[in-house]
């Protein structure tokens, strides 16, 4: 496996998602509101959530 380059984001997360959750993820991401791919769409609710919004 090829070693990836040092970013920030050295942790991984794995989550379990349905079908539709995964189209959902992609539509937001298409939007750009919150990140233009789905990695960057989960960090920004996570975020959001945190802030308490």
């Amino acid at each position: 496996m090829a070693k990836l380059p040092y970013t920030d984001r050295t942790e991984v997360f794995t989550l379990r998602i349905s079908k539709k959750e995964k189209e959902q993820l992609a539509e937001l991401a298409k939007k750009g509101r919150y990140g233009l791919t789905a990695s960057e769409v989960v960090r920004a609710l996570i975020k959001r959530a945190q802030m308490g919004r």
